[in-house]
């Protein structure tokens, strides 16, 4: 849900939540900026508000407003778990959730980098697959690895000889 949210619909009869496959009242349906349609059920709602706040979402409730004029008007109650809370039109309280969804998916990605960075510093890095150096051996070790397979052949060829092998 990367995309703007155009608007959001409270269905108060509920539907069924798409997470958890359970009847769930209300149940709030979001267009989004591409025309796509969502539903979301309440714990939803509250994380990504809680996440779009930087605060606890303890409960949100919408309140119907009607001028005098017959114009409808949606204010968001908002309470944080700290017992503060903000009151918001439908447009803030739209951007809140977007920005809580973006959050939510920072954090994810956070935390899948972080999960690979310990991942790599555990495993230590094999210095023949990855260097840049051609050789990784000195040329004292060199000349060691030289001395050792010259004595080896020595001793493979005095035991051809002998008939051992």
């Amino acid at each position: 849900m990367s995309l703007k949210i155009d608007k959001i619909n409270q269905i108060d009869g509920g539907g069924t939540n798409p997470k958890t496959n359970l009847f769930e009242q209300p149940i709030w349906e979001l267009t989004l900026e591409n025309g796509e349609q969502r539903l979301l059920g309440k714990d939803k709602v509250e994380e990504y508000l809680s996440k779009g706040y930087d605060n606890t979402v303890h409960q949100f409730k919408r309140w119907s407003i009607t001028s005098t004029s017959g114009a409808e008007l949606y204010l968001w109650a908002i309470v944080f778990s700290d017992k503060s809370h903000d009151m918001c039109v439908t447009t803030r309280f739209l951007e809140k959730l977007y920005q809580g969804h973006v959050r939510r998916d920072e954090e994810k990605y956070r935390k899948h980098e972080k999960e690979l960075e310990e991942k790599m510093i555990s495993k230590p890095v094999n210095p023949v697959l990855f260097s840049d150096r051609k050789t990784l051996t000195t040329e004292e070790e060199r000349k060691q690895l030289d001395e050792f397979r010259e004595k080896v052949k020595e001793d493979l060829d005095t035991q051809t000889t002998r008939g051992m092998l």
